[in-house]
C-alpha cells in the first residue's frame, strides 16, 4: 500500500534497491551495514565512558543508572521506504 494515493503498487526489487542506493548516496546520511553490527561496541564504549564519569564523580549514581544503555533494550534504526505512486517516476519516501 502506498503513502497518500491509497492504491496498491507493484514494483521490481531491483528498481527499489537502485533507488535506495541513489537516495543514500545523495543524502550521505545512511549506510548499508550488511552483516556488520556496530551496536555492541557502541554500547560497551558508551557505558565505559559513563562509568568513568561516575567514578570521577562528574555524574551521580542515579544519573549513571538512567544514562547507561541496556543491550537488550537498544536497537539500530532501520531505513524503510514507501513508494510515492502518485508522483512521476515513483520516488521513495524514507521512513526511519
Amino acid at each position: 500500500k502506498t503513502d497518500k494515493s491509497k492504491v496498491f503498487h507493484l514494483g521490481k526489487v531491483d528498481h527499489y534497491q537502485k533507488k535506495s542506493e541513489e537516495y543514500m548516496e545523495k543524502t550521505k546520511a545512511y549506510q548499508c551495514l550488511g552483516i556488520i553490527d556496530p551496536l555492541p561496541d557502541l554500547i560497551q564504549r558508551t557505558n565505559k565512558y559513563l562509568l568513568d564519569l561516575r567514578l570521577a564523580k562528574w555524574i551521580t549514581q542515579k544519573q549513571y543508572e538512567q544514562l547507561s544503555i541496556k543491550p537488550n533494550e537498544a536497537e539500530l534504526a532501520h531505513l524503510y521506504y514507501l513508494p510515492k505512486a502518485h508522483k512521476p517516476g515513483t520516488p521513495l519516501r524514507p521512513i526511519i
